[in-house]
């Protein structure tokens, strides 16, 4: 069974990954995996991603792991905790 791969492109002196690219990519998956949107409600959402880099020699696809509903969540509380101190 399919369901719906997040690609995203990033421009970069370098093939690198940071991890606000998999914050980025997981809380994505977490709002598409929740939305109402008759084009993707119902859909899975895979737990991988592909971050398409282009870089000076040409553009390479690096393959990530995303974090799980749970992680992004205990992300986003841990984030607005700091933000009330």
């Amino acid at each position: 069974m399919g369901g719906l791969l997040l690609v995203d492109s990033k421009q970069r002196e370098q093939r690198r990954i940071f991890w606000r690219d998999i914050v980025q990519f997981s809380t994505d998956r977490v709002i598409l995996s929740n939305t109402d949107d008759e084009r993707f409600a119902g859909l899975p959402v895979l737990l991988l991603a592909y971050v398409r880099i282009a870089v000076t020699r040409g553009v390479e696809y690096v393959q990530v792991g995303l974090l799980d509903t749970d992680q992004v969540m205990t992300l986003w509380f841990e984030h607005w905790r700091r933000q009330a101190v």
